[in-house]
């Protein structure tokens, strides 16, 4: 999930890029942007980089031993076949 600090990041980001005008209302403006940040992503259900690499690491992991343990099921199955002849 992602974590607070990143949100916090985006809408700073966000503020670089609107500026700093001093206007009226440019706090109030910058809260309702991080609201809107954490709601909008919050509903998205993202992971970060970190957690998605983790991820297809065990993922590979699983692959190699599922590839594996295929191969000896049907070295079984053939040392099975080859008794029954």
């Amino acid at each position: 999930m992602l974590k607070p600090e990143m949100i916090s990041e985006f809408t700073r980001q966000m503020s670089e890029k609107l500026g700093d005008k001093g206007l009226p209302g440019e706090a109030e403006l910058k809260r309702q942007v991080q609201l809107i940040a954490e709601n909008a992503f919050s509903k998205l259900n993202l992971v970060t980089r970190e957690e998605f690499d983790i991820q297809s690491e065990i993922l590979l992991r699983t692959r190699s031993k599922v590839d594996q343990l295929e191969k000896q099921v049907k070295e079984m199955e053939a040392a099975i076949a080859k008794l029954s002849n």
